[in-house]
């Protein structure tokens, strides 16, 4: 237990005694406890809390019988007492203000950090809907001129290529030959738009 003779905390909030001085538990720590008393549970898993002896933390259950924090390591033992705000059944941390403080801080840190990775998943989201937009674009240009092409071709219009013409290397576009070839004066049936060297 004790080593050294120390004074009782007087402020409300949840303490525990390393071995010369009362320490009040953080925020998270005293509202687990509280919350256990609630519940009617028999301890409460305090996970790592560091002391004068465990300056790195040890791992710590609260039996709430007793109230007594153990180490599970050691099975040391010491006092946990409570202190309510008088004429209230709820206790306030006394100036517990840093720790709250680095609570709050931790939570920005990481509310910071959704926001960025929220940010570059929109980023990302953005880039992948103009890439489809895009594909799209081209997919209903190519479904066009497929259209015309075959809207062409079943006029009864098609190209008519002679012989002399691929000798010669001339190519007919369906545009230039249709406007050339496939006038109302220049046919007087589509079929005649056929012709052969």
């Amino acid at each position: 237990m004790c080593l050294e003779a120390c004074e009782d905390p007087t402020s409300p909030g949840v303490w525990w005694r390393d071995d010369t001085e009362w320490k009040q538990y953080d925020v998270s720590k005293a509202a687990a406890i509280e919350r256990g008393i609630a519940d009617g549970a028999s301890r409460v898993d305090l996970g790592s809390v560091s002391s004068l002896k465990y300056t790195g933390g040890a791992r710590y259950v609260v039996d709430l019988c007793t109230m007594k924090q153990i180490n599970l390591g050691s099975n040391y033992t010491r006092d946990v007492k409570i202190i309510k705000v008088p004429g209230t059944s709820v206790t306030a941390p006394a100036a517990d203000y840093k720790s709250v403080q680095e609570e709050l801080r931790a939570c920005g840190e990481s509310i910071r950090s959704l926001k960025d990775i929220v940010l570059k998943l929109g980023s990302e989201l953005l880039a992948v809907k103009s890439q489809i937009a895009e594909n799209e674009a081209k997919r209903v240009k190519a479904d066009a001129a497929t259209a015309n092409q075959v809207a062409f071709l079943k006029s009864g219009c098609a190209p008519a290529i002679s012989r002399s013409s691929v000798r010669e290397g001339r190519s007919h576009s369906p545009e230039s030959f249709y406007s050339t070839h496939c006038s109302s004066d220049y046919f007087s049936a589509p079929v005649a738009a056929w012709r052969h060297d």
